[in-house]
């Protein structure tokens, strides 16, 4: 599996230190599942913001991602 070096990193770093991880990147998501780790992506992380009310709506920002190029 080829892995961006940044996507590379943040992975094994959860895995040496059991963090959960947050990453989008699909190929990564894949590794971080087989390895056993805990994922979180921006989107779910949007929505807890959300929920815990420090955002007003998870919805408007994922627009604001994509208008800055952020691929869902």
């Amino acid at each position: 599996m080829n892995l961006g070096r940044g996507e590379a990193k943040v992975v094994v770093l959860a895995y040496d230190t059991g963090i959960p991880v947050l990453i989008d990147d699909l190929k990564a998501r894949k590794l971080a599942e087989e390895l056993g780790l805990r994922i979180s992506g921006t989107i779910e992380l949007l929505m807890k913001a959300q929920k815990m009310n420090i955002i007003k709506s998870a919805f408007e920002k994922v627009l604001e991602l994509k208008k800055k190029g952020f691929y869902i």
